[in-house]
């Protein structure tokens, strides 16, 4: 018996029965459920620190300083962190957006097989999900992240936390050194390294996974020696690669915008620090969803303007891809990827109206300079006339190639020079899409955008078996299901022991060389393939990626 688990109690529910199962944790017990139809156990919204909130604002996470005897109550999903939910990108937001939001925040979930106190296999191996959201938006306790299904079918313990977004965790002035983003997850993992013992994981497997900025978030901690001691692999989803961390210089002069939305002063001081502190959490967050529009010199900084910032010390010594390059980051096993069309919902969101060709052009000169038009034009072809009254999809792909899947390749092979690195590629439209983007992302229906791997992560077919959900879910083919598993087990044996492999359907995962780029093509069937798109990313190669 788990030495942890005080007890479990059976509750009648109409003519079912819900079982409840009591963990200890270092600060006293949490009661979670126990899910008949994944055959899980779930803890939802356990806290990791104080809520950030009065004197803790714009403060960096402080550790939760009360302690209980009586179970706490973690059957269900906490607030999420202060946020707006745009439906541009959370097309279904019953699925994917928090039912409510407050700075009181700081939770996090696990996930675990039923039986894992009794398996008598040892400690599972733990993945740690960071969501994703441009660090303005997402929560975890969503559907869209329920662990459930990849617990069960992995036996692995999954664990998904929320981290301050927006202003609140990036706000970088005279007084607010930001990066609270990356200290509120790291205070996550030191979390888990405490306790995940109780809930059958083993601290000394630890994954680390996000997508999109969750994504980003992942570098960061590979390239932040504070975090190195609390995971042992990582996975990276849909990393915007080419995008750049803000250094202190830019920084402030983002906080300095904010402070002048708010009419507070810039003094850096208390009095600074005070007004700000004054505020309500919705005037912040309308203040903060203001123009921000800096010259285009930055553009693409400008994509993520809330991100972590470079302060030279072991917070961020340097930007996440120099570290890559260089080999200053945290050697772990890496698994890494992207999906087709990654810039798609992007540049539709940038230009919601259509784009001429003259604006085309000037896009195209404004990222990469006129004197690069030439070389653009000869790999993917003059804008045909075709599309000349709107140029949108044209630019996804070299907007694709640039700022996900070339850079990406790029720092796989440096990456794969320090430690053992695998890469996908993500190309499957799923029959879920007209039914998830058809109302207001039509435009992602028959792409593979952004975020659509994360149904073939989580699973969420078996949505309409969640407590929440009340609706009629579109049912996947049954080879939709299958292309669900073979992502799952890549997962589950990454976490496990470092290594992808062994595959279903005869298929073995190659290291990731930098030269034959060898990629597993997540697609129905899933299969290896050889130097994708290599022409568009040597023409990248040749130019260089961070451009500021």
């Amino acid at each position: 018996m788990r030495a942890l688990l005080l007890f479990v109690a059976s509750l009648a529910v109409g003519t079912c029965v819900a079982q409840t199962v009591v963990v200890a944790t270092t600060n006293g017990p949490v009661r979670g459920v126990f899910q008949a139809a994944d055959n899980t156990t779930s803890w939802r919204g356990i806290p990791f620190a104080e809520p950030p909130v009065g004197a803790l604002r714009f403060a960096d996470p402080a550790p939760l300083n009360r302690t209980w005897t009586t179970p706490l109550d973690a059957s269900r999903w906490s607030a999420g962190c202060m946020a707006r939910c745009p439906i541009t990108s959370f097309p279904k937001p019953e699925l994917m957006c928090a039912a409510t939001v407050s700075e009181d925040c700081l939770y996090l979930n696990v996930y675990s097989p039923s039986d894992f106190d009794t398996h008598g296999a040892g400690p599972l191996p733990v993945i740690v999900f960071i969501h994703g959201g441009n660090y303005k938006y997402g929560a975890s306790g969503v559907p869209i992240y329920d662990g459930a299904d990849l617990a069960r079918n992995e036996r692995v313990v999954v664990v998904t936390l929320n981290y301050r977004l927006g202003v609140f965790g990036a706000l970088y002035t005279g007084s607010v050194r930001g990066n609270f983003q990356t200290k509120d997850q790291r205070m996550a993992l030191r979390w888990v390294q405490a306790n995940i013992r109780g809930f059958g994981g083993d601290p000394t497997r630890v994954t680390i996974t996000g997508q999109s900025a969750g994504a980003f978030s992942v570098a960061t901690h590979l390239s932040s020696p504070l975090s190195w001691p609390l995971f042992q692999r990582a996975i990276i989803v849909s990393n915007p690669f080419a995008i750049p961390a803000w250094n202190p210089a830019s920084g402030l002069q983002l906080g300095e915008r904010l402070l002048r939305n708010v009419s507070c002063p810039d003094s850096g001081g208390v009095d600074e620090l005070a007004c700000l502190r004054a505020l309500s959490a919705e005037q912040l967050l309308t203040a903060s969803a203001l123009d921000f529009t800096k010259k285009p010199d930055h553009l693409l900084e400008m994509a993520m303007p809330w991100c972590p910032v470079v302060d030279g010390t072991d917070e961020l010594p340097m930007q996440p891809q120099q570290a890559m390059l260089t080999g200053k980051f945290n050697r772990v096993p890496i698994l890494f990827g992207t999906v087709a069309n990654e810039s798609v919902q992007f540049v539709y969101d940038a230009s919601p109206a259509p784009m001429n060709g003259v604006e085309y052009y000037a896009m195209l000169d404004m990222v990469f300079g006129f004197d690069n038009l030439t070389s653009i034009d000869g790999v993917y072809g003059k804008l045909p006339a075709k599309d000349w009254s709107d140029a949108r999809l044209f630019l996804s792909r070299p907007m694709t190639d640039y700022v996900f899947y070339c850079v990406g390749r790029a720092m796989g092979a440096a990456m794969t020079r320090h430690a053992p690195t695998y890469m996908w590629l993500f190309d499957y439209a799923s029959s879920l899409n007209q039914w998830i983007f058809g109302k207001y992302m039509p435009w992602c229906v028959t792409n593979v955008c952004h975020a659509q791997d994360l149904a073939f992560i989580f699973n969420p077919f078996r949505w309409a078996h969640l407590d929440n959900v009340s609706y009629e879910i579109p049912s996947p083919t049954a080879a939709e299901t299958g292309l669900a598993h073979f992502v799952q087990r890549a997962w589950g044996n990454f976490a496990r022991t470092g290594d992808p492999n062994p595959l279903p359907q005869g298929i073995t995962w190659p290291r990731f060389d930098g030269a034959a780029n060898n990629l597993v093509n997540y697609s129905i069937p899933p299969h290896v393939i050889q130097n994708y798109r290599h022409d568009e990313c040597a023409l990248w190669d040749k130019f260089g990626y961070f451009r500021r």
